[in-house]
Parts: C-alpha cells; sequence; structure tokens
C-alpha cells in the first residue's frame, strides 16, 4: 500500500515537472513571438513617422519655392 503511494506520488511529481517544462517553453515562445511583433510594429511606425516627415518637408519647400517665386 505504502509503495503504491509512493508510485503515484512520484508518478504525480512527474507529470507535474512535465507540465512546468512544457508551459514554460510555451512562455517562452510567446514572449519571443510577442517581441518580434513589438519589433515589426515599431519599425512600422518609424517608417510611417519618416514618410510623413519627408511629406512635410516637401510641402515646406514647395511653400516655400511658391512665396519666393511671388
Amino acid at each position: 500500500m505504502k509503495d503504491q503511494v509512493n508510485t503515484l506520488l512520484s508518478e504525480l511529481e512527474n507529470e507535474k515537472e512535465d507540465l512546468i517544462n512544457s508551459y514554460e517553453i510555451k512562455m517562452q515562445e510567446l514572449k519571443e513571438e510577442l517581441e518580434l511583433r513589438m519589433k515589426v510594429e515599431v519599425h512600422e511606425i518609424e517608417e510611417r513617422k519618416n514618410q510623413h516627415r519627408n511629406e512635410l518637408m516637401e510641402n515646406h519647400a514647395r511653400s516655400f519655392k511658391e512665396m519666393k517665386d511671388y
């Protein structure tokens, strides 16, 4: 009887460790995926910012030229 209890406890402990390891791996994979997604989003925002800045500079240069020509 005591051997059965010890065996069962040992099996449950092994299952617990397996679950912990499995979820730690999943958590690490999700963390890496989210970090990559964040980097991509930051890059996209920087690209939009740069494009907007360039458009503003072009508009300013065009307006300044029109004023100078006038």
